[in-house]
């Protein structure tokens, strides 16, 4: 049975049909439901031709399910990996006798070409944040692609950089917006690093940007539209580091700091080498969360104190349905296989999107990582979302967690997160919550390693 939008759903749907819309509603408001009836508001006012979805992999067979059930008589074709054609069509131009032709955005980068022939009624770009990099090649073929109506979707179009709205918005309006540069000159709030670099830290004139954006930008919150959700409680689990786990962690904590720039000042004026150190001194973050999540991944035979308390909780919780997440797939991996779980892992190596047996309520757990379960899976089902390490991306953190508070749940939702204490765990966490670009991130430890 399809579902019938509600009002706030209504106005996307309206305002589709008189502009190209970017719709931020938070995640769980309902973006698909609200792109698939404006497709419909088309058609019942005489506008018809094929739409296309430009997804990310993972929630291609949950736009086809969700497609069919709004709109049963509709033909859908998913194509498949780099773009592939399905078996059933021989050559690209039969896809414009389809109603829906779902895609992915790697999928871009093989097909790109051929779907650029197609004349689009609608092109529907889901997790659109994936397109903000101007210069990314899936940004670039999306916008070779015509079509007469266009509707970005992300429920996180940018962490407080509008430098990141640009791509996004001249894609929906290529003709009006045309200069990056412009743009970051009219809205965007830069400073000079430490390191002698631009960045940007915040919006110019939020009010300003904020008249530009509303004529086709719709924003509602979970609270604005549905003060009736159930909440969702936060928990911070505190782990310590013992034995072996803990003289690892150190080990490589101390190795690191022989190579660390102490001198604060210095560390500063560092010009030409700096992007070069800050991506080490990222890697050398994440090989310390690593060691404090899964020492397994660094070839140490230790499940650890994070394991330990994952198992012990998913025993003791035997009807408790949960949505476990690692940004490490290799972590992922390896506890699907010892809880049994099913598993939904992406990357360019050869990605796991087996997501169903949850889905269907046959598995009471799904395991993965954040980036791939973080975009378009509808996960209300689980009660509880655990976090064995975290991103410091505040988007994807948040998009991870919106994957279980969604519109139409009736019951609180349990989010955990584990922290290892007197780790980088911590000022991860504090990264998050003050949301530091990267170079912040970087900087805080060196100058938390200075002081010890």
């Amino acid at each position: 049975m399809s579902l019938i939008p509600r009002d706030y759903q209504r106005e996307a749907i309206g305002l589709a049909q008189t502009a190209n819309v970017l719709l931020t509603d938070e995640c769980g408001l309902g973006k698909t439901l609200v792109a698939i009836e404006a497709v419909a508001a088309y058609w019942a006012g005489g506008q018809r031709g094929p739409t296309l979805v430009v997804a990310p992999k993972s929630v291609r067979e949950q736009w086809y399910e969700m497609i069919t059930k709004q709109l049963p008589n509709a033909s859908v074709a998913i194509l498949g990996v780099a773009g592939r054609l399905p078996g059933e069509i021989n050559s690209t131009t039969e896809l414009k006798h389809y109603d829906f032709v779902i895609t992915h955005y790697e999928g871009l980068l093989g097909a790109g070409r051929s779907l650029a022939k197609i004349n689009w009624l609608m092109i529907i770009a889901d997790e659109a944040h994936r397109i903000k990099n101007r210069k990314a090649k899936r940004a670039m073929w999306i916008k070779l692609l015509p079509a007469r109506h266009k509707m970005a979707l992300t429920g996180t179009p940018m962490d407080h950089r509008p430098d990141e709205l640009w791509s996004m918005i001249n894609w929906l309006y290529p003709r009006v917006l045309t200069s990056y540069w412009k743009w970051r000159e009219t809205h965007c709030e830069i400073k000079e690093t430490w390191a002698g670099y631009e960045e940007v830290i915040g919006t110019k004139d939020p009010a300003a940007l904020g008249r530009v954006l509303s004529p086709f930008t719709l924003h509602r919150t979970k609270q604005a539209v549905a003060p009736e959700l159930p909440p969702k409680i936060f928990t911070y689990v505190p782990l310590e580091l013992e034995g072996q786990q803990l003289k690892l962690y150190q080990s490589i904590a101390k190795q690191a700091k022989k190579d660390i720039v102490v001198n604060l000042d210095e560390f500063r004026d560092f010009p030409h080498n700096d992007p070069l150190l800050i991506l080490n001194k990222l890697s050398l973050i994440m090989k310390l969360q690593q060691a404090a999540s899964n020492p397994h991944i660094l070839g140490v035979d230790i499940d650890g104190a994070k394991w330990d308390w994952l198992m012990d909780y998913v025993t003791d919780n035997p009807d408790e349905t949960m949505v476990i997440f690692s940004k490490f797939r290799d972590t992922a991996i390896r506890l699907a296989s010892a809880l049994k779980a099913a598993l939904v892992i992406g990357g360019s190596r050869t990605p796991i999107l087996d997501a169903a047996p949850f889905l269907t309520g046959t598995n009471r757990l799904l395991v993965g990582t954040i980036a791939a379960m973080g975009e378009g899976l509808n996960l209300q089902r689980a009660r509880t979302a655990i976090f064995l390490d975290m991103e410091w991306s505040s988007i994807k953190m948040q998009q991870a967690i919106d994957r279980i508070h969604r519109i139409d749940i009736t019951e609180p939702k349990q989010i955990i997160y584990l922290l290892a204490q007197n780790t980088v765990d911590q000022l991860v966490h504090k990264a998050l919550n003050e949301k530091w670009s990267e170079t912040t991130l970087v900087y805080k430890y060196l100058e938390q390693e200075a002081l010890t």
